[in-house]
């Protein structure tokens, strides 16, 4: 019978080797910014459009610091508004990471997301109907 030799490590050096080993095969991370849309120069500045729709907007829901901090995201919601589903869309990527590599949106930032869409879905377009309720 074989016999199967050892080293002996201590517990912290046994969990230096294994996080080692982690991120060893772990896949490199993905380079997105080849697939980021380009930003245009009227995309990095408030379309008057967004400032009407901020203007409309309720003082409690109205997020200032998202159009001040991130006005492309701001230009991209206010587009969006009156399609729900599009809207829901935008807002529901806002929020959650597809690419495991964001850093997320500041805390002021992602409560004003959260509010607007919160308004939105039982103010805004409170009864959504689709193709099985109309029939």
């Amino acid at each position: 019978m074989d016999t199967i030799e050892f080293e002996r490590v201590t517990l912290a050096e046994a969990r230096q080797i294994l996080k080692e080993e982690k991120e060893a095969l772990k896949p490199p991370a993905e380079d997105w910014s080849a697939k980021r849309m380009p930003s245009l120069p009227e995309e990095l500045q408030l379309q008057p459009t967004t400032r009407e729709w901020i203007l409309g907007l309720p003082d409690e829901v109205r997020p200032l610091r998202l159009a001040r901090q991130f006005p492309r995201v701001a230009n991209r919601i206010a587009a969006a508004w009156k399609t729900p589903t599009a809207c829901d869309k935008v807002m529901d990527g806002l929020m959650i990471d597809h690419r495991g590599t964001r850093q997320g949106f500041p805390e002021a930032v992602a409560l004003e997301i959260g509010k607007l869409k919160s308004y939105y879905s039982t103010q805004v377009f409170a009864e959504r109907h689709d193709i099985w309720t109309l029939a």
